[in-house]
């Protein structure tokens, strides 16, 4: 068989006959010899079978990226993935290659039609287990939901010039033999993001919204228009507020010190005139008995 891609007849003559249980162990073991270039697709199903690729489908769990979950799907359930959510999809195919055959996995076309974009993975020689292929929803509105069982990408393999000289270790490969998503799942790029505290917003971050496109350009008009209307009515409330000062506050504030200082003049006058008088009076009764004397 000529390097290149894989069609239907290669894939069907290529599958191994070993029951699953040893198929997988002679995968493990790495025992090339009894594998001869065989490939192992379990469950196979003719009917994802295509031209030159076989259609994977959704497996028994997912993991939500957006709340860091794992989602158990049972047989007959489905996968819901909500909007702008990624959400990591096990398959239900366990996939075991030969040193020189790889893959490639690429979304289905009916799905990309609806908004659902899946990444593109590589499937390395050597490889076996289940793979976990990343799904994001890219509508804005709807919930998009897969069934258990349901083909939602599709495996393209090649063969090889060459067999590769070193197979896939744990080592190099964490995930490899993985059967559950729990062995996907890896933090090592993940960094907590927390907002900005409330009181730190300013109209710069605003602004800067309108970088990232629709819909927030939107946000930022409805924010400016906002803040243009709410400026004019502060400034009129404003005026109107210093006009009624001036018209209402401004002469009664006047009147109200003025007749304050006008009390407080005449009383402490009071008490100026009568302590003159008071004076004046020590002063005639010191005088008069000193007068009366000169006088005799």
């Amino acid at each position: 068989m000529s390097a290149g891609l894989l069609g239907a007849e290669d894939i069907k003559n290529l599958l191994i006959t070993e029951e699953i249980n040893r198929a997988k162990e002679l995968y493990r073991q790495r025992n090339w010899n009894v594998i001869s270039g065989k490939i192992l697709i379990y469950p196979f199903n003719n009917d994802k079978l295509g031209p030159f690729s076989y259609d994977l489908s959704v497996g028994e769990q997912a993991f939500s990226l957006r709340e860091r979950k794992i989602i158990d799907i049972p047989e007959n359930g489905v996968v819901e993935i909500r909007p702008g959510e990624t959400v990591l999809i096990l398959t239900e195919e366990y996939i075991a290659l030969p040193p020189d055959i790889g893959g490639i996995v690429l979304m289905r076309a009916r799905l990309v039609f609806e908004g659902i974009v899946a990444s593109v993975a590589k499937v390395d020689p050597t490889w076996y287990g289940k793979l976990v292929i990343a799904v994001s929803n890219c509508s804005t509105r709807h919930i998009i939901k897969l069934r258990r069982g349901e083909a939602f990408c599709t495996l393209v393999l090649l063969k090889l010039p060459e067999p590769v000289q070193e197979a896939l270790t744990h080592a190099r490969t964490p995930f490899l033999g993985q059967e559950k998503i729990e062995e996907a799942i890896r933090d090592g790029h993940r960094e907590l993001w927390e907002p900005i505290p409330i009181e730190d917003v300013c109209p710069e971050h605003i602004k800067k919204l309108k970088e990232w496109g629709p819909p927030f350009d939107f946000v930022t008009g409805i924010y400016g228009i906002l803040e243009k209307e709410i400026g004019s009515i502060r400034d009129k409330v404003l005026s109107d507020l210093k006009n009624y000062i001036d018209e209402n506050w401004g002469p009664r504030v006047y009147k109200d010190v003025m007749t304050s200082a006008r009390e407080i003049t005449e009383k402490y006058f009071k008490w100026f005139i009568a302590a003159i008088v008071s004076l004046v009076a020590l002063v005639i009764s010191i005088l008069i008995p000193i007068l009366l004397k000169l006088i005799h």
